[in-house]
């Protein structure tokens, strides 16, 4: 089994993060967690995906996985698709985000 590695940084700190990433090689992500429209679980530029503003991601080297395994999952509403990212060596990240402060 490979191990995964789960990493956040705050907005301010990602530039940083990714320049040190992009020292590797190229680095391809998608959105992690489910999606209803499996085609939408394609590897894009890491830079690509972050200026859709997800929450969360996987990324991983380009060249590094040679097949996506994809779990279904059924629900009242249809299916929905996830990569098995655990099973996977890859990164997951976590866009720090300031949080609402909680009423006293």
């Amino acid at each position: 089994m490979a191990v995964s590695v789960t990493f956040w940084r705050f907005p301010e700190e990602e530039d940083a993060f990714i320049r040190f990433l992009d020292t590797s090689g190229p680095i391809v992500a998608m959105p992690k967690g489910k999606v209803r429209d499996k085609s939408a679980l394609v590897p894009l530029p890491l830079r690509d995906l972050l200026a859709r503003d997800p929450a969360s991601i996987v990324m991983w080297l380009r060249d590094s996985i040679e097949e996506l395994p994809i779990k279904t999952f059924p629900d009242d509403a249809g299916e929905s698709y996830a990569i098995r990212w655990p099973m996977l060596p890859v990164l997951t990240y976590h866009r720090g985000r300031p949080q609402a402060a909680k009423p006293a």
